[in-house]
Parts: structure tokens; C-alpha cells; sequence
């Protein structure tokens, strides 16, 4: 049994194993692009990893240099084969896409964009714009939540002004872990409509944490660490008198390990 994978693809290179069972030669891996080999190597780099994992002695890693640096447009169509076979390699299916749409939107910025790629909210998109005026037109957001969503998507942030003092007491007592503050703005159904359209789903909190005065930039907490798609997460930052509070919400349909 002949088992490998793809690990990384950039413009430079690709690299990954392969294993032989029956095979006690390292094998000779080529990188192809449209059927034309642009890259060969043998695969006999020291992977202790992979002698961990019981894969002989781990000597079965690759790195294929190409001939020449190669166009960031065309990384998603590497193919790393065995030399003169039709053997092709399983490919990680995020190699080389970061670089490709990074291009992909550098040479053509008006391309439309998923919601998620990679993550990340529709407010990301370069026709978001275009979006919420489709939105706004058929009444799915009222002018008032379309003029702050605007703002978000030009500006990556919103101020919304809000009058937070007449609290519910019976919501206090239900969310004793959040400041109050930050519970009735979360469920102020005016902040909760515009939360909603930026997320396009309902919101999830997920964590809430003071923030020093002082601090000159908010880092998103869930960014941190080894999420999923910290991208679709929102973060919220509320004024207090002692410390603001920064509260992160993730839409309802995201799913964390």
C-alpha cells in the first residue's frame, strides 16, 4: 500500500510524505501543472512524525522545488504525482488557496466572494455593499439597521448609542454572569436587529472580558486561539465606568469542537 499526502503548496515549492510499504527505496515524487512537470524530488527527508506514527523509519518526506517560482493564481492546481505514473497524491484542500484568493482579489477586486471563505462574516464580501442595498430594497432590514451596517462594512466598526437604563430586572437575573450593561445591550431588540444582520444569524455569546482603558488595539479573543472559523465571530465592546467590557458572539449555526 502506497500512503502520502500534500502538506503545503506555495510558489516556491510543495512538500509532504509518501510511504511505500513494499517498497524499501525512497520514491521519486514530480509537482505537475497542467500536465507539465515543473518539479522533482526524492522523497527521503526525515520525518520524525511519521516514524512516530509507524511509517518505517520516517524517512519519507519531500520537498519539490520548482523550476521556476510559480503564478500564486494557479497554486490550487498542483499535483504532486509519482514520477511517471498516474499516482496522484491526496492534497490538504486548503494548500496554496490562501495565496490564490489573495491574488485572486488583488488582480480583480470586483470579484464576488463567498460568504465564507475561510470564514468570516457576508460583511466581508467585496459586494456587500450591493447586498444590503438588495436587502434594504425588499424590506429584509429597515433603513436605520441598512445606514449602521453600512458603516460597518466601510469601516469594520459601528458606534450604536443606545439608553440602557431602564434594565429589566427579571433579565439581570438571568444573565448574573454578564455586567448588566452588557446584558441589556446584547438583548436591546434595536442593537439586537442590527447584531442579526451582520451576522446573518442569531448571535451566540460566546465570552465576555474587560478591556483596559489604555489599550490602543482590541485584539478578537477567539482569534487566538485554534478555532474553527474565528473570523465569523463579532466582537462587541460596551462602555462601563470601571472597565469597558468586550463581548465576543459567534452566529447560532457555527459549530466549535
Amino acid at each position: 500500500m502506497i500512503r502520502g499526502s500534500v502538506d503545503a503548496v506555495t510558489k516556491k515549492q510543495v512538500s509532504g510524505w509518501i510511504y511505500s510499504d513494499a517498497q524499501k527505496e525512497p520514491l521519486l515524487v514530480e509537482a505537475v501543472i497542467n500536465n507539465q512537470v515543473v518539479g522533482t524530488a526524492v522523497a527521503d527527508i526525515s520525518r520524525p512524525d511519521l516514524q512516530k506514527a509507524g511509517f518505517g523509519d520516517g524517512s519519507c518526506g519531500f520537498e519539490i522545488r520548482f523550476e521556476h517560482e510559480i503564478d500564486p493564481i494557479y497554486l490550487p492546481f498542483v499535483q504532486v504525482r509519482i514520477a511517471a505514473t498516474d499516482l496522484e497524491l491526496r492534497r490538504w484542500s486548503a494548500s496554496g488557496f490562501h495565496e490564490f484568493f489573495r491574488t485572486l482579489y488583488e488582480r480583480y477586486p470586483h470579484a464576488g466572494r463567498s460568504a465564507s471563505v475561510f470564514g468570516g462574516l457576508w460583511t466581508d464580501r467585496i459586494d456587500a455593499s450591493a447586498l444590503l442595498k438588495g436587502r434594504a430594497d425588499i424590506g429584509a432590514v429597515s433603513a436605520i439597521e441598512a445606514n449602521c451596517i453600512a458603516r460597518f462594512i466601510n469601516d469594520g466598526a459601528v458606534v450604536i448609542a443606545r439608553d440602557l437604563k431602564s434594565a429589566s430586572s427579571s433579565l439581570r437575573g438571568k444573565t448574573s454572569d454578564l455586567p448588566s450593561k452588557v446584558a441589556d445591550a446584547l438583548f436591546d431588540e434595536d442593537i439586537l436587529r442590527v447584531i442579526r444582520g451582520i451576522l446573518d444569524d442569531n448571535p451566540v455569546a460566546i465570552r465576555a472580558e474587560s478591556v483596559d482603558a489604555d489599550q490602543a488595539d482590541f485584539v478578537q479573543m477567539s482569534g487566538l486561539e485554534d478555532l474553527p472559523s474565528p473570523a465569523e465571530c463579532l466582537g462587541l465592546i460596551f462602555p462601563n465606568r470601571e472597565k469597558p467590557v468586550a463581548l465576543e458572539v459567534v452566529r447560532g449555526s457555527h459549530r466549535f469542537p
